[in-house]
């Protein structure tokens, strides 16, 4: 379903695992502007490389606010080494960081 969905960047999909938890997740590449519409339960993350991290801009604004004594600023800078191989979201405007690990490499 996500191969007929998306043009999937490098031709993988990653499964990942959430750990304390049974949930797994996939996670992809795809060019900006390049897919016709979005699977139910799908969202949009931003990756931070070097460390892994998975995010969306609204748990990077929690993020920043709870790091900066609830001061929301653009040019703060995060560690993002405390939050290697993590998928941060949020629920109910609190910032969840969900700690995961590869459990499968899909190549299409």
């Amino acid at each position: 379903m996500i191969a007929r969905t998306y043009e999937v960047v490098y031709n993988r999909i990653f499964v990942l695992s959430i750990e304390e938890s049974e949930e797994l997740v996939c996670s992809f590449n795809v060019n900006k502007g390049n897919h016709k519409k979005q699977l139910p339960g799908a969202m949009l993350v931003h990756r931070k490389k070097e460390t892994n991290t998975l995010y969306t801009i609204n748990s990077l604004n929690a993020l920043i606010r709870k790091e900066n004594n609830g001061i929301a600023d653009s040019g703060f800078s995060v560690d993002w080494t405390k939050y290697s191989n993590s998928l941060l979201v949020t629920s109910n405007n609190d910032l969840k960081v969900l700690k995961t690990k590869v459990y499968q490499l899909i190549n299409l």
